[in-house]
């Protein structure tokens, strides 16, 4: 069974393919939409993009990283 980092690292890789927006841009366009919190963002994602729960889930763990890092913390 996959651990954790293993699966948001698989996930970073599909982003791409799924979205076609690799996840340093995802973050950019969260943070440019002024949302604040967590679930704030991941409604903008899933309404205004329309991705899915999961990815945006990720997308907004990289976007509300204080450090400016796109991946969540445990990707690495």
């Amino acid at each position: 069974m996959a651990t954790p980092e293993q699966m948001v690292q698989s996930m970073i890789a599909n982003l791409v393919e799924k979205t076609g927006k690799a996840l340093p841009e995802w973050v950019k366009i969260a943070r440019a939409s002024g949302a604040a919190k967590h679930g704030e963002i991941v409604t903008f994602l899933k309404t205004k993009h329309e991705i899915g729960h999961g990815y945006a889930n990720l997308v907004a763990q990289g976007a509300l990283k204080s450090d400016g890092a796109a991946e969540p913390t445990g990707a690495r």
